[in-house]
């Protein structure tokens, strides 16, 4: 199925949602509306099901920014994220208890070494 896409334009509600994270200095910076492309692309998933992504994003350019790659690389990301979640379940790291972002970087960076080698040991021991 070819994508369907559209520009569309999001305006900003006139008051704040109550369970927005935002300050309200950040609300008030918020642009009071967004153009966005949205694109729907059908795919067939893993088991044979036919089923639509959604993809919203600024890239307005349908030319330089081709819609089924961007699906593409939507569901590459996915796949990604949920597997960085499975292994942070698995190694009971779904919580950093850490206070700065160089401290997060290393402690995913030990997180994926100490995973690698339980995978690799597994391994070589069957």
């Amino acid at each position: 199925m070819s994508p369907i896409e559209r520009i569309v334009t999001w305006e900003k509600p006139s008051t704040q949602p109550e369970k927005s994270d935002l300050s309200s200095e950040q609300w008030d910076n918020l642009p009071s509306e967004m153009k966005l492309r949205y694109i729907r692309v059908g795919f067939e998933d893993r088991s044979g099901l036919k089923r639509t992504l959604v993809v919203v994003t600024t890239l307005l350019d349908h030319v330089r920014y081709d819609a089924v790659e961007l699906a593409d690389l939507y569901a590459k990301r996915w796949e990604i994220e949920v597997k960085l979640r499975d292994v942070k379940t698995t190694m009971g790291l779904e919580k950093f208890a850490v206070k700065t972002p160089e401290m997060a970087h290393k402690t995913l960076g030990m997180m994926m070494l100490a995973y690698n080698l339980i995978v690799n040991f597994q391994i070589n021991v069957v």
